[in-house]
């Protein structure tokens, strides 16, 4: 009885021995298993790099540390930075393009000022001035579309005191349109005999009634000049030029010429009043902006 009770001792304290020793095999795997990604996604480790433990603080190398310096890059393999630096190389040059021409069109302010004790006496006057000096400016060539009141003025005159009034004074400008510049002259003559010592001249200005030859002749001056200047640029930087990344352009206007007019007291008894439009300039300039190849 006493050794049957000692066999059985015996065989529970190896139980208990196999059951701890299953125990302690099983334990790393449950922890592994607990630590692994759920829901079936993939967990990905990056390059793993070796770090001198004398660079770390604690001494101890780091694994699987990506470098905080490094650059995207692409399927050349130069880095983003340097490709966007490439890129933006580029060299803006400004070129200017000029040419000559003949103005066809005149555009002329002519006027009729008078003067009266009173002002309905100097706005009567003017009108039947004006309305002369209109009527003639029609039947010498001017159509009624190039035709237009540029300014109306009705104002009090005084005394060399300033303190009294001693009349009243009108002034009616025209603006004209001729695309006959050759008969300017005459026609300044016409509308002077028109109003008589009334006659004022304000302003006169040249232009071209189409000036799309000319102007595309000097952008093509103006583009073939920065692109020289571009190349004499890129050559003396030691590098080479490369498609062109943009144009811009800013237009001048042409010059008035002069022109001169006799007094209206003599301009009758004159030959044509001279009006020479002579030689317009019609400048373009561009500025060209290149890439370095």
């Amino acid at each position: 009885m006493k050794l049957r009770t000692v066999l059985l001792s015996a065989l529970a304290v190896g139980g208990l021995v196999a059951t701890a020793a299953c125990a302690g095999a099983t334990a790393p795997r449950n922890a592994r298993a607990a630590s692994a990604p759920q829901g079936g996604s993939v967990q990905q480790v990056g390059p793993v790099q070796q770090v001198d433990a004398a660079q770390q603080p604690g001494g101890a190398p780091q694994v699987g540390v990506v470098p905080q310096t490094a650059q995207a890059a692409d399927a050349t393999g130069a880095p983003a930075g340097e490709q966007n630096a490439f890129t933006n190389r580029t060299i803006t040059a400004t070129g200017s393009g000029t040419v000559s021409g003949t103005p066809d069109t005149l555009t002329v302010q002519l006027g009729v000022q008078t003067r009266a004790a009173t002002a309905s006496a100097a706005l009567n006057q003017n009108n039947t001035a004006a309305a002369s000096l209109i009527a003639k400016l029609k039947s010498s060539g001017v159509a009624e579309k190039d035709l237009r009141t540029s300014s109306l003025s009705v104002y009090a005159t005084y005394s060399d005191n300033g303190s009294t009034v001693t009349g009243y004074e009108v002034s009616n400008m025209v603006t004209a349109t001729l695309h006959d510049v050759s008969k300017a002259g005459a026609l300044i003559d016409a509308a002077q005999s028109a109003a008589g010592n009334g006659i004022r001249v304000d302003g006169i200005s040249f232009s071209f009634a189409d000036d799309s030859s000319l102007r595309a002749k000097a952008r093509a001056d103006a583009v073939k000049q920065a692109l020289t200047q571009a190349k004499q640029l890129a050559d003396a930087a030691g590098v080479t030029v490369g498609q062109v990344m943009s144009i811009s352009e800013s237009g001048g206007s042409a010059p008035m010429p002069m022109y001169a007019m006799p007094s209206a007291a003599g301009a009758a008894d004159s030959a044509a009043t001279p009006v020479l439009p002579g030689s317009a300039d019609l400048t373009v300039t561009v500025q060209v902006v290149v890439a370095i190849g």
